[in-house]
């Protein structure tokens, strides 16, 4: 995906590689590229590389980290939340509306060489 002045944007390939899996999977559905879920209980922001909808209608954010890329300690805490299920995070912002994404029930980490 190109930035403006036409470079590519660090990881793109990496993401367009992992949605690619995505629409070959029967059932899923991409809803969307960078979308963003909030914390209400502490304001912290987390935005998905992509998110999907499984057949069985749950909403998975996905984190693509291409070559020696990890996520931040930020970025674990609040991925660890989403999958514990413990908290009621939701999403956020104007992607987020104009998709009709209100919440996150599971987040999966993608690695690409």
């Amino acid at each position: 995906m190109p930035k403006k002045g036409g470079e590519i944007i660090p990881g793109s390939r990496a993401v367009d590689t992992v949605e690619d899996i995505f629409k070959k999977r029967k059932g899923y559905e991409i809803l969307g590229r960078e979308i963003s879920f909030v914390n209400p209980a502490t304001g912290q922001l987390r935005r998905y590389d992509l998110v999907v909808r499984t057949p069985g209608r749950k909403i998975i954010g996905i984190e693509v980290k291409s070559g020696t890329a990890s996520r931040n300690a930020a970025q674990r805490t609040f991925d660890k939340l989403v999958n514990s299920r413990s908290s009621a995070l939701r999403a956020t912002g104007r992607k987020a509306a104009e998709l009709n994404v209100t919440n996150i029930n599971k987040v999966l980490l993608y690695r690409v060489p």
